[in-house]
Formats: C-alpha cells, structure tokens, sequence
C-alpha cells in the first residue's frame, strides 16, 4: 500500500510507514482468513447430522449379528459391541461349529450363535451318533430353511 504522507509503498501487512504516518488497519481485510471465517449454521447442522447418523449406523453394526440365510436375514444381539461375525452367513457358521471339538464347544468356543439362531428355530441341533473319545457324544447343527421360513412369520 502506498503511504498518503510520502508516497513510499509499503507491505500490506505494514501498520506504519518508514516516515512515522500509521495505517488505519480496522478496515483492512483480516490477516488470518482461516481463523476469523467461521461455517454458516446451514452447514454446521448438516455436519452434525452426518455425525449423528454415522454414530447411529456404527451402532447397529456394533449391537448386532447380521446373519443370511435362505429365509431371509435374522439379527442376533451381541453379548458386547463388536466388530466380530457382524456379518454372518448360515452355511459357514454352521460349517465351523461342526468343526469343532467337544472341548471347544463346552468352554463355548463359536456356540454363542448358534444357540441364538437355535432358540430362533432357524438351526436345530442333533445328538453325533458317534460317542467321542470320552463317551460323549458331540452335538451337531443343522439349517433346515423352511424352519426359517415359518419361523421368520411366527410373531416375536
């Protein structure tokens, strides 16, 4: 900016010119744009709305067990939030409880929703045929669809 005293061009930034006359810098545009511009409340609703919904959609994801199967899809509670099994299909879980072995299905190991879907009537369990090596025998899971099916239309 040019000094009107001297007519020695100075910095925009200066408050005073080399010759003594100050610069009236309350009209001057602000030095830190970031700092003095703040969001229109427009925006700042949207922003918090797409917080509250993100925090609302990961909470579902966290609460619940979302498992598919032939009749359809069943949400199962989770004991705590997680991310673990959020997504579920039938035929692997089943897959994997039948894998295991008695010890891991007494401590609990995978049997969690399996029990869920169970009391569900989406899953049934059987009894081995088999005994294991202690004389037990080892229960079996088994997805049978049209108990999905009429389960899914039995009222809660």
């Amino acid at each position: 900016m040019e000094c009107p005293e001297c007519g020695l061009f100075n910095p925009d930034t200066a408050e005073a010119c080399d010759c003594g006359h100050r610069f009236d810098t309350s009209n001057a545009a602000p030095k830190d744009r970031f700092h003095s511009r703040s969001g229109s409340p427009n925006q700042i609703a949207v922003f918090v709305l797409v917080i509250v919904v993100l925090g609302a959609v990961l909470t579902f994801f966290l609460s619940f067990h979302i498992v598919s199967h032939s009749g359809g899809i069943s949400l199962i509670p989770k004991d705590h939030l997680s991310f673990a099994d959020t997504f579920v299909n039938i035929d692997h879980l089943i897959r994997e409880y039948n894998e295991r072995t008695l010890g891991e299905k007494l401590r609990g190991e995978g049997v969690y929703l399996i029990r869920k879907l169970k009391d569900k009537g989406i899953v049934s369990l059987t009894a081995d045929k088999t005994p294991s090596q202690n004389g037990r025998s080892i229960t079996k899971a088994m997805y049978d669809p049209s108990l999905a099916q009429s389960s899914s239309r039995r009222p809660a």
